[in-house]
């Protein structure tokens, strides 16, 4: 069962400057945000979604383990972070 099936509403890009246009554009309850993405990367959008809007809680998903990379996103008060690969229940358990 996907989070749709649950009644959420999901709008998916597939890029930071996507990600932060569509961030000024309308309302979100919560961005899932890939820490590995083409053009700006995961904390630099994480970055400058925080400059738009500070209380808008953001998920960062990453494939790395790396200190740095946790230590640099929970310094940009992300809510939560998943390593991949991440499935439906853990998305869930975030929402």
């Amino acid at each position: 069962m996907c989070i749709r099936d649950r009644g959420y509403i999901v709008q998916a890009v597939t890029n930071g400057l996507d990600a932060l246009e569509k961030v000024q554009e309308s309302f979100y309850d919560i961005v899932f945000l890939d820490e590995n993405m083409p053009g700006l990367s995961g904390l630099d959008t994480l970055t400058r979604i925080k400059e738009i809007k500070p209380n808008l809680p953001v998920v960062m998903i990453t494939k790395s383990e790396e200190e740095h990379i946790m230590e640099d996103a929970i310094g940009s008060k992300i809510a939560d972070y998943l390593i991949k690969p991440v499935n439906q229940n853990q998305i869930l358990i975030v929402l």
